[in-house]
């Protein structure tokens, strides 16, 4: 597949033999998404700009759909989870059928509108760098230990717009992730989840704090001049020495 390998070995992870699971290794970073199944992808520690060929199922406009749920579970315990019959469409139809599963990305601060320039706790990339993605019907993203941190959370679009989710979801659940225009969020134990209609970084942020002051100058200003600013008089009382 375009000059990379590609890794299939296939295990059940259920009594069934219903849900396949997949993964790729660090020599083999790019992977077939088996079509007509369940799947579970776990991808391992130490597979660098894992990859997910899904040029099998694309169809003329380069968009793919899923033959089966599919839920990708990167390293450190951030999923995806997409449903049977999910549509995926590319803003380009000439895309190369290479998907970036959820893969977390160096990102420091984000400066969202209207709010104080914020730390990143935790990013997470899908689709891809190049192509934007829509999704129907929506995709579930889980960011792990992201509540536990107060975060709050947005997205990063091709570009590098930054734009806060604020709309809560009334549940975690498909048809509450179907029910939004675009995004919602919900807590989940110390977990955050995203329910999204289209793949690009999302990212779990947290205010940073303004500076305490301690190490800030103000000008001195005379005790009696700033009472007297104040109005209000000073009265210096004294002991009378006695003779």
């Amino acid at each position: 597949f375009r000059g990379h390998s590609v890794s299939a070995s296939p295990w059940y992870i259920d009594g069934a033999l219903t849900t396949l699971a997949v993964g790729p290794t660090p020599g083999e970073p790019v992977f077939e998404l088996p079509g007509g199944e369940d799947v579970v992808i776990v991808i391992p520690e130490g597979v660098d700009e894992p990859l997910l060929d899904v040029s099998s199922l694309q169809e003329t406009d380069g968009s793919f759909a899923l033959e089966g749920d599919v839920e990708i579970i990167a390293p450190n315990g951030a999923s995806l989870q997409l449903a049977e019959g999910t549509v995926v469409t590319p803003s380009e139809a000439d895309w190369d059928g290479l998907f970036v599963p959820p893969t977390v990305v160096s990102l420091t601060t984000v400066s969202p509108a209207g709010e104080p320039e914020s730390e990143i706790i935790l990013a997470v990339k899908v689709g891809s760098d190049d192509v934007s993605f829509e999704v129907d019907p929506a995709a579930r993203l889980l960011l792990p230990g992201a509540a536990k941190k107060n975060a709050k959370v947005g997205f990063i679009a091709p570009g590098g717009t930054f734009t806060a989710i604020t709309t809560q979801c009334a549940a975690d659940s498909q048809d509450a992730g179907n029910a939004v225009e675009r995004d919602c969020f919900i807590v989940v134990g110390d977990d955050i989840v995203i329910w999204t209609k289209h793949f690009t970084t999302f990212a779990a942020y947290t205010q940073v704090l303004a500076s305490s002051g301690a190490d800030q100058e103000f000008p001195f200003v005379p005790l009696t001049a700033a009472l007297a600013a104040a109005g209000i008089g000073l009265v210096v009382l004294g002991r009378r020495r006695e003779a």
